[in-house]
């Protein structure tokens, strides 16, 4: 059984190149592995939220000369307050998308 579901956090400040990996990751993932990646919004306040969002090669094509990081990152909250809805996580529950 290979790869089938990624996540992308982005926690504990900004910094330079985050959308690059953000693309190249989502792009590997899909391309060649065809799984599904879930970006999680907000740092690990949104992993403990929900807060996703599917990240496609379509999504994520234009945002290499955005600044920051479209998922949004935090130097705050604690992971180990709460744990996230894993149920969020299994395939057959429907993820958010933005549309971009």
């Amino acid at each position: 059984m290979g790869l089938e579901k990624i996540g992308i956090l982005t926690g504990g400040g900004d910094c330079s190149g985050l959308n690059a990996v953000i693309r190249a990751v989502t792009r590997t993932a899909v391309i060649e592995h065809k799984a599904r990646v879930i970006g999680i919004e907000g740092g690990f306040e949104g992993l403990i939220a929900n807060q996703t969002q599917e990240l496609t090669t379509r999504s994520t094509r234009d945002i290499l000369t955005l600044g920051g990081t479209i998922l949004g990152t935090t130097n705050k909250g604690n992971a180990s307050r709460g744990w996230p809805n894993w149920e969020a996580w299994d395939s057959n529950s429907p993820s958010r998308s933005n549309g971009r």
